[in-house]
């Protein structure tokens, strides 16, 4: 509703026309920016109480919201890419080439 109210203000002061006085002009735009600050002021009242409510419902059940909320965040990470000459080296130690007396069957 706040939202509302707060860009029916808006439109009223862009309505304004040029030829009024600095005053009018002046005290729309003040009460423009009244109505934004309460908005604002507003929205991270309500961001904080979701939160709490969020935190405690995720102490009582973790395995429902708390781990799409996980999976939410991590599914967006870009994995860490390592140089190639580290790369190499490792698969190096993990995977040693194959000795020489190494008997593979032809197919």
């Amino acid at each position: 509703m706040k939202r509302k109210q707060c860009t029916a203000i808006r439109r009223q002061g862009t309505k304004i026309p040029r030829n009024t006085s600095d005053e009018v002009r002046q005290k729309a735009r003040e009460e423009y920016s009244q109505k934004t600050k309460e908005l604002r002021k507003l929205i991270r009242k309500a961001k904080t109480e979701h939160w709490k409510s969020l935190c405690n419902e995720l102490n009582t059940d973790i395995w429902w919201d708390g781990y799409s909320i996980v999976v939410k965040a991590v599914k967006n990470l870009v994995p860490y890419q390592l140089p190639d000459m580290e790369r190499r080296n490792i698969l190096r130690e993990l995977l040693p080439p194959p000795s020489s007396d190494t008997n593979y069957r032809e197919r």
